[in-house]
């Protein structure tokens, strides 16, 4: 690969674009068909001419960085807005300061936009070990969140439920052996009626390997074997952060590497919708060049709106229902990596950049999200 992408970094900011353009044209005339670098450049070379067309039409963005009052913490990611008012969750750690751990936080938007000091989850849910990517029910009084480390826990991380108290949060509990691997689960998203979880499973030793696995609730509370979504929704690559529609029948999970948006229907708790895998209308939407796909929200108008790394284009590229790109709204960190929404009925999507560990806010051009609750 040296001989190729390293040169990418040498050229000037302004050209970088049109150089790695060239450089993946020749790295596809050099190397010979079904090579791993001429597999990396044929797929790269498209989203590098977006990229420069994306960069010489910029789109009109606002974005408000939501303050030293909520942005604490040295690193403040995976919001999660919680349906019943205005209160965001999220997960917060610190690298160079204490507390070193990951834990989880909420605060309260106050009259006039601004936000509460975050302050730790009520009740049991926080530990000395790490807790993140927290899920919540549509009304606020169940979670699903990632603990890390626990003594108890079957892999390097598992994930813990919990309901909401008169004393807050309860002890967390395991979801159990059905659930819970000696591997890497993580990334959990509830339905909004709490009975269907997706969450993320990866090797201990490969975590850039990760597949979406679906289960759902037993009316005793207890969860089904968990088992990967098929097909074409789990792929040789990196797949994370699923993410239902509020209608809780159309599931769309990102595609890291590929820059792609997948659907399916769901047609029942826990089955989906059969396919093909040369099925076209299963691609929702792909982007050409190195744009890398992470976390994503659907909003109020069924567009689904997806956190877009790059160097350029870094922001959030949202896709309508058919698949077009209806604009891609630029934040200028090139690790922005989740968007949720919150605040009055929903018109403000609260974004992280993991380049600088902040959380930032936006009002969203498009109808806030209401849940199916």
């Amino acid at each position: 690969m040296a001989p190729y992408f390293s040169r990418i970094h040498t050229f000037p900011r302004c050209s970088k674009k049109a150089a790695a353009d060239s450089l993946f044209q020749a790295c596809i005339q050099r190397e010979k068909p079904g090579t791993s670098i001429r597999k990396m450049a044929e797929r790269m070379q498209p989203t590098s001419a977006f990229a420069a067309k994306a960069v010489r039409n910029p789109l009109p963005y606002t974005v408000f960085d939501l303050g030293d009052s909520i942005n604490r913490m040295e690193l403040n990611y995976f919001p999660v807005p919680v349906a019943a008012d205005s209160t965001l969750l999220f997960t917060g750690k610190n690298d160079t300061r204490s507390p070193y751990d990951e834990n989880l936080f909420f605060s309260r938007m106050k009259k006039g936009g601004s936000w509460t000091a975050p302050q730790l989850l009520p009740g049991r849910v926080n530990t000395t070990s790490n807790e993140g990517a927290v899920a919540i029910r549509g009304d606020g009084r169940y979670l699903v969140f990632a603990g890390c480390d626990r003594p108890e826990g079957r892999g390097s991380c598992d994930l813990y439920g919990s309901v909401w108290t008169a004393r807050g949060w309860s002890e967390p509990f395991s979801l159990g052996d059905s659930i819970n691997t000696p591997q890497w689960e993580t990334q959990p998203t509830l339905s909004s009626d709490g009975r269907t979880l997706l969450f993320v499973r990866a090797p201990e030793r490969d975590k850039a390997n990760s597949t979406i696995f679906i289960c759902t609730q037993r009316p005793d509370g207890s969860w089904s074997r968990a088992k990967p979504l098929p097909g074409p929704v789990n792929t040789p690559y990196n797949d994370l952060c699923p993410r239902l529609h509020a209608d809780g029948n159309t599931l769309y999970w990102a595609e890291t590497h590929t820059g792609r948006v997948f659907q399916l229907a769901i047609t029942a708790p826990g089955e989906t919708a059969p396919f093909s895998p040369i099925d076209p209308s299963v691609c929702l939407c792909g982007l050409p060049g190195v744009q890398l796909f992470d976390s994503l929200a659907v909003d109020g108008d069924g567009n689904v709106c997806v956190a877009t790394l790059g160097l350029q284009t870094a922001g959030i590229t949202v896709i309508s229902p058919k698949g077009e790109v209806l604009e891609q709204i630029i934040t200028g960190d090139p690790l922005t990596t989740n968007i949720c929404f919150g605040g009055p009925d929903f018109k403000t999507a609260y974004i992280t950049l993991s380049g600088t560990g902040r959380l930032v806010s936006m009002p969203w051009p498009y109808k806030g999200l209401k849940l199916n609750f």
